[in-house]
């Protein structure tokens, strides 16, 4: 059995998560892909990376990596709904 990794190693992983979705995001907005799938996108390809990170397949792996996703999502929408005024 494998000691849990330090709470800050786990926490720069999940940065780095979200900073590399954030990316494939701001990719995914230039390229063909209608901006509505865009969020479903994300949390999945959030937990294949984790899961490729972690070098193992497991449901904690996967939810993690989605929340990330999502993370890297309402990182998107935060940045962009206080750049605009409101109508």
């Amino acid at each position: 059995m494998n000691p849990e990794p330090p709470i800050g190693e786990t926490l720069v992983q999940a940065g780095a998560t979200v900073a590399l979705l954030n990316v494939l995001g701001a990719y995914l907005k230039q390229s063909r892909v209608p901006n509505r799938f865009i969020p479903a996108i994300l949390p999945v390809a959030g937990a294949a990376a984790e899961c490729v990170f972690k070098g193992a397949w497991s449901p904690v792996n996967v939810l993690n990596g989605a929340i990330a996703g999502m993370a890297a999502v309402g990182a998107h929408q935060l940045v962009t709904r206080t750049k605009k005024p409101p109508q």
